[in-house]
């Protein structure tokens, strides 16, 4: 992809990363949640900075599927016990 990535290890780095990314940054959230009251908080640092944002959740309705430009909602693949991403990718004012 070419494309530079950063990942927050320390927690409380990703607010400073959000402050500082480039306007043309997308994030990606990942919760199981989707309630994460740090990755909400993050969710609106970037909506503040007009930074697009895809959320990953597994549970169905929730603040970060809801609040975040579009996500994957995560569903267990019958007779596996293996998970795999529902596609496509979805817009959060649509009713899935």
């Amino acid at each position: 992809m070419q494309k530079n990535v950063t990942l927050s290890a320390v927690r409380g780095e990703e607010n400073y990363d959000a402050y500082n990314l480039s306007p043309d940054a997308c994030a990606i959230l990942i919760s199981y949640s989707g309630e994460n009251p740090n990755l909400l908080a993050l969710n609106t640092i970037l909506r503040t900075r007009n930074i697009p944002t895809i959320a990953i959740t597994s549970i169905g309705e929730n603040r970060l599927s809801q609040e975040c430009t579009c996500f994957y909602r995560l569903q267990p693949v019958k007779n596996s016990t293996r998970k795999s991403a529902t596609l496509p990718l979805i817009p959060p004012s649509s009713s899935y």
